[in-house]
This record gives structure tokens, sequence and C-alpha cells, in this order.
């Protein structure tokens, strides 16, 4: 098992939250529009290659990948023994 001190929640709870969401708005994406599909995608394009306001910002999202790369590993390691 994984150090918890890097994930909060293991991978198995992680992707039954992520396929209840899936579940849950299906209805609503299949009811989406082409042209409404893609005023969405287009705003989380913008919002995704939006620079960063502040160094505080820059850090925080560096320091977010750190994290997330931890805890990615940390799993990946724990099928192998290596966690």
């Amino acid at each position: 098992m994984p150090p918890r001190a890097y994930c909060r929640y293991p991978p198995e709870h992680l992707d039954a939250c992520v396929e209840s969401f899936l579940a849950s708005m299906a209805p609503r994406l299949r009811a989406l529009t082409p042209a409404e599909l893609a005023t969405h995608c287009a705003a989380l394009l913008s919002a995704k290659l939006q620079r960063d306001r502040s160094l505080v910002e820059e850090a925080g999202r560096h320091w977010e990948h750190v994290s997330n790369t931890r805890c990615a590993t940390a799993w990946a390691g724990a099928g192998r023994g290596l966690g």
C-alpha cells in the first residue's frame, strides 16, 4: 500500500466517483447540441491556456503538479512493492 501522506483516496474510490459522475451527467451530455459542446470546449481550452496572473498562482500550479506526480508515482509503485 502506498504512503497515505501523498494520496487522500485510493484509485478505486476515485474511479468509482468518476463513473458515478459520468453516469449522472450522461443525459445532460447527450442533450448538448454540437454548438453547445463546442462552446463548452472552447471555454475549457481558454481557461487552460490562460496565463498565471501572479507568481503565487504560478507557484501553486507547479506545486499541484509536483503533488499529483508524487501521488501517481506512489500508487504506481504500490503494485510492485515500491510504495
